[in-house]
């Protein structure tokens, strides 16, 4: 961004096609630059009623141009939504890459100028992927040389239907949590301390 305090977006006069973590990335960009900063410019086409459905326009200074009915979310997708706690947030990144590594979807994250991003579980592999606390033992691709991202960024597709791979997942992920929680515990006083 080359000017941090003002932020104008524009979409293409025919049809707007946006990947939830760019909306999400425009939305934090829009925060940082203030409601009274932030404006949706030009002519946006009717597929762009995306964005108000999403919550961008809620963020701008422009007014949304869309009447229609609204559905009801219920599990099709999930608004913009501003969290300000890190209250249980690893259990929460845990819990959502689990979800991506067993359906077979994808998670990313980035943060500060680094960016992690869980690979697909290979689908000629037969059973289920083991579930790991440590993101470090997934396979996965990392990079720390990105330009600085002044917060956090989570990208996740989910597929949510009621599979045999899902229901292994509910019924085995606080297990694993609970033992890795177990664990760094047992690490934590096990180190002798000296007074």
């Amino acid at each position: 961004m080359t000017n941090p305090e003002k932020l104008i977006i524009s979409t293409h006069e025919r049809w707007v096609t946006v990947h939830p973590a760019n909306l999400v990335v425009a939305a934090a960009l829009a925060i940082r630059a203030g409601k009274e900063n932030t404006e949706i410019v030009g002519t946006v086409p009717e597929t762009g009623r995306y964005l108000d459905r999403m919550g961008l326009y809620d963020l701008t200074r422009t007014p949304s141009p869309f009447i229609y009915h609204k559905k009801e979310e219920s599990g099709r997708f999930v608004p913009i939504k501003i969290i300000k706690t890190a209250e249980n947030a690893g259990a929460g990144l845990f819990f959502i890459k689990s979800i991506a590594k067993i359906t077979r979807n994808y998670f990313v994250i980035y943060s500060g100028g680094a960016e992690y991003t869980l690979l697909k579980y290979r689908k000629r592999i037969k059973g289920l992927p083991k579930l790991y606390a440590d993101p470090e033992k997934d396979r996965h691709s990392a990079k720390d040389t990105l330009p600085n991202f002044q917060g956090t960024l989570v990208a996740v597709d989910l597929s949510l239907h009621e599979t045999p791979e899902f229901n292994y997942l509910l019924s085995n992920i606080g297990d694993v949590y609970d033992k890795a929680i177990r664990d760094r515990k047992r690490a934590k006083y096990k180190t002798p301390k000296f007074i």
